[in-house]
């Protein structure tokens, strides 16, 4: 883990495990919120070197406050919009192993939503 960059909260399933059980306990193990499957949308997959990697979308109302992190593997959390994600992207603020799930994200996000985002 690099210090001083964002990224976003994930990690690899364990045997057995489904992509979505995956999330749901990165979620929770690394900043305490365990998320609803109703408000969840697989938005793609995406391949790197010989792993897949699925991108998550959960729409849950949660108060920065109430989040508590891991300290191991998290030093802070905020809210950031798509626009914020892709300045911060090509300032390199962003986790280079992190900008193609935030780029999926942003795409989705941008064909569901045009006049939001």
């Amino acid at each position: 883990m690099r210090l001083g960059l964002w990224g976003k909260t994930g990690g690899g399933a364990r045997a057995g495990e489904t992509s979505w059980a995956a999330c749901a306990r990165e979620c929770c193990e690394e900043i305490g919120i365990t998320p609803s499957v109703d408000n969840a949308t697989l938005v793609g997959t995406f391949k790197r070197n010989r792993k897949f990697f699925d991108v998550w979308l959960i729409e849950q109302d949660v108060n920065l406050d109430d989040i508590v992190i891991q300290r191991d593997e998290v030093q802070c959390v905020q809210w950031a919009t798509p626009q914020q994600i892709t300045d911060m992207e090509k300032s390199g603020m962003i986790m280079p192993s992190s900008c193609e799930g935030y780029e999926m994200l942003i795409r989705y996000l941008r064909r569901m939503y045009p006049d939001k985002f």
